[in-house]
């Protein structure tokens, strides 16, 4: 009787095991390294952005907890009370989070093309901290946050 509980309790035992290292490996799936996204910015005295951007993360750790390392480039449109410019932004880019939600910390330079900015010198720093969901597989992209020069923003992408 003892070999019998005995192996009913090992028969159990191996699908807990079983079933853990499945889900396991379901949360080790990388994030996709390409995004492209659209963005709207409003900033201080009406000042207000639409972004275009292309990011690509360079290194980040599979693990249930995301962390990434990546850079992207963008061009930006801005108006201010009717009058605007062109700039091109450069960013270098921190994401973590687990499975489709994440935490974005970005900082780079503005590098002023023409408008009314230019009188401030060729480029200005940028910065921002923001929520992003984004699935591992890819698909859809969202962003919302707050930054420098942009006092808040929203996006829409895609990630592959």
């Amino acid at each position: 009787m003892i070999k019998y509980i005995l192996f009913i309790a090992l028969y159990l035992i191996g699908f807990g095991v079983h079933a853990q290292t499945d889900s396991t490996r379901s949360k080790e799936s990388p994030l996709n390294k390409n995004s492209f996204y659209l963005g709207l910015g409003a900033g201080t005295e009406f000042y207000f952005t639409g972004t275009f951007t292309y990011e690509r993360l360079l290194w980040q750790r599979k693990k249930a907890v995301h962390f990434a390392i990546g850079a992207n480039i963008g061009y930006s449109y801005y108006a201010v009370w009717g009058i605007g410019g062109s700039v091109i932004s450069a960013n270098l880019l921190l994401l973590t989070g687990a499975n489709k939600s994440h935490i974005e910390i970005s900082g780079g330079a503005n590098f002023i093309l023409n408008g009314d900015l230019e009188g401030y010198g060729p480029y200005k720093f940028s910065t921002s901290v923001g929520y992003r969901f984004q699935k591992p597989e890819g698909g859809f992209l969202f962003r919302i946050g707050t930054g420098w020069p942009e006092v808040g923003y929203i996006g829409l992408g895609h990630n592959f």
